[in-house]
């Protein structure tokens, strides 16, 4: 059923548009803003995966949980979040993961120390969240 006014046609040029937007977006959660000056990271990575990795123009992003993030097989509570963005506006980064285990040992940004929340509402799992203020970028 067509809906008045409702003309929806899907072109390659579209979907061409619309799938790395999924990706990066959906399973990524790269989501900036830039209005505001932050980003958004929240990754939809299944909970198996041990490593992902994204390289664009504007931002590099790479992932790795378990033996991939420490080198040791019994690791598998740590992950690792590696991101760098060349996006000139933002100025605050909030990263947003799924917590492996029931208690938090340690979490470090830039190897110091990071003030931590829970993030109300999570589905699935109980999701942390880690919000900072970025250096000026270098030129």
């Amino acid at each position: 059923m067509m809906l008045p006014g409702a003309n929806v046609t899907a072109t390659s040029a579209t979907l061409s548009e619309w799938l790395p937007r999924a990706l990066i977006q959906g399973l990524y959660g790269i989501l900036p803003d830039a209005l505001n000056g932050r980003l958004l990271i929240k990754p939809g990575f299944p909970e198996e995966w041990e490593y992902a990795s994204l390289h664009t123009p504007d931002i590099d992003f790479d992932f790795k949980a378990g033996e991939a993030a420490t080198g040791k097989y019994s690791s598998r509570d740590c992950s690792l979040y590696t991101v760098t963005h060349r996006l000139p506006a933002v100025r605050n980064l909030e990263l947003q993961f799924p917590a492996r285990r029931s208690a938090v040992a340690r979490l470090t940004v830039n190897g110091q120390n990071a003030a931590w929340r829970l993030v109300e509402n999570s589905v699935g799992r109980p999701m942390l969240s880690v919000s900072f203020l970025l250096l000026p970028m270098r030129r």
